[in-house]
């Protein structure tokens, strides 16, 4: 099965090459040059604990009112930056080959990850069957591999079917996250670390976190590459 995976991984990559989001050079979708010059796509800070939040104001965790304990993304999320591209690439154009500049650029350290379980947040099993896998488990497996971080996949579901948040408002997708996920494993970690690709209002993070702690998790964290 591996010997034929990387077979047709290979022939993809032979038949379609990829290219620098940023110069066009053929041979990788975000080349190392680019990656040194294109500082504008990293993440300010938090002012309160230097986190990278991705807006430069205060990060969920200096507001008491959040679910979530913190937030790190180590990008800005924008159409117009590489990571933005390159995130659309690997939701929408299936370009699964994204995963291996993912884990040439993606950084774990912000996280306070000790004795931290990574848990994706969940596709609805229709979307994850249409699309053919989860984003966010990927990069989950990419930080997993990494960092020898460990993981818990398939105790959170999301039981309901929701409509795409990327064409929602705020309220909408506030509303479109309600009663939308369901811990159905045993004892929940006691610190989770959610993963994602972008948190924009943080809609689906919160409500997966609320629903984490209200099964006994002390402590949630979450992670994603880009912030917008």
């Amino acid at each position: 099965m591996k010997f034929l995976r990387r077979m047709v991984e290979y022939m993809r990559e032979l038949l379609f090459p990829c290219f620098c989001v940023t110069c066009n050079i053929e041979g990788s979708w975000w080349c190392e040059s680019c990656r040194q010059i294109y500082h504008d796509d990293y993440a300010p800070a938090c002012p309160g604990c230097a986190i990278f939040v991705g807006s430069g104001e205060p990060c969920v965790g200096c507001r008491p009112t959040s679910s979530l304990d913190r937030v790190s993304a180590q990008f800005r999320y924008s159409e117009f930056t590489a990571v933005g591209k390159l995130i659309r690439a690997f939701k929408y154009r299936y370009s699964m080959d994204i995963r291996k500049t993912w884990g040439a650029v993606l950084v774990f350290a912000p996280l306070e990850s000790g004795g931290s379980t990574l848990i994706p947040v969940p596709l609805h099993g229709r979307r994850e069957r249409e699309r053919g896998y989860n984003q966010a488990q990927i990069i989950c497996d990419v930080l997993s591999s990494r960092y020898g971080t460990a993981q818990s996949v398939g105790s959170l579901l999301r039981i309901r079917h929701t409509a795409q948040q990327a064409k929602l408002g705020r309220a909408g997708r506030l509303n479109n996250m309600k009663n939308a996920f369901e811990w159905r494993g045993g004892v929940v970690p006691e610190h989770v670390v959610l993963v994602d690709d972008v948190y924009t209002t943080g809609a689906t993070m919160q409500e997966c976190a609320r629903v984490l702690k209200a099964a006994g998790a002390k402590r949630v964290e979450g992670y994603v590459i880009a912030r917008g």
